[in-house]
This record gives structure tokens, C-alpha cells and sequence, in this order.
């Protein structure tokens, strides 16, 4: 059943089964209001069965008609060598991008690291907590 606290409007979705007969009085969790329940409606009568419907008519389906004759080709006509596909491209390139994006990576860490040592007291400086940092490696000063 779904029931709404008439005060903050809190919705709860509850099983008719915990509500009892006739619906026994419910505390909101959101307010703490205390109200009864209206009573459940009572099911709605089925209306009368409708007649089955009568079973579809089967569809006639014209036969195929077959034109032509399929003959297997003797082995003198076929190519005694079958022509191979083109090779797929080499995995050459793939792995040369994938080298160069590792070269100027490890390069832009390494430039990195030499301006962070080159200019750590301009860093410092600027922002002090970084000394904790530049005391791990002993180059508070030069």
C-alpha cells in the first residue's frame, strides 16, 4: 500500500500484511506524526472473459521456383595456385608511436625534475611547504 503523511507529505511504500484490519495507527519517520491509515480498496472485479480469439488463418506461401542447375566445377578449371590475400600492415609503425610517446614522456619528467632542482630555492621561496620535499633529498641549500 502506498501511504503520505498528511502533515509533511513523506511517502511509504508499506505491505497491506503489516498494516492489519482495519489498519492500525503509523508514526511518520520524518515528523513524527501519528495517523491511521485509510482502509485498502478491495480488489477490482474482473470483468466478464472476453471470447478467445479465433486462431490465425494459416498463410500460403508461394513455392520457390529454381531457374538454374548448380554443377560442381571440375578440378581442371580451377588455378593450381590460389591467389594469397595482401599481407596486413606491418606492426612496425604501431610500435615505433608507441616508443616515441615514451621518449617524450620519460623527456618532459626528466626536463621536469631539472627545473625543479635548478630553481628550487626560487621555489621554495614561493611556496615554502615544498622544503619538506627538497629536505628529503638534502637540497635545501646549493
Amino acid at each position: 500500500m502506498h501511504l503520505a503523511c498528511p502533515s509533511c507529505h513523506a511517502t511509504y511504500d508499506v505491505p497491506d500484511t503489516l498494516l492489519g484490519t482495519p489498519p492500525r495507527p503509523v508514526r511518520c519517520a520524518r515528523c513524527a506524526t501519528v495517523f491511521t491509515p485509510p482502509e485498502p480498496a478491495p480488489p477490482p472485479s474482473s470483468p466478464a472473459a472476453a471470447p478467445p480469439a479465433p486462431p490465425p488463418s494459416p498463410v500460403s506461401r508461394p513455392e520457390p521456383r529454381l531457374t538454374a542447375k548448380v554443377r560442381p566445377v571440375p578440378l581442371s578449371v580451377l588455378p593450381e595456385e590460389l591467389e594469397m590475400p595482401p599481407a596486413p600492415p606491418s606492426a612496425g609503425a604501431p610500435l615505433a608511436a608507441a616508443a616515441a610517446a615514451w621518449v617524450l614522456s620519460l623527456a618532459l619528467l626528466g626536463g621536469a625534475g631539472y627545473a625543479a632542482w635548478h630553481w628550487r630555492e626560487e621555489i621554495m621561496a614561493a611556496w615554502p611547504p615544498s622544503q619538506r620535499a627538497y629536505a628529503l633529498f638534502n637540497a635545501l641549500t646549493r
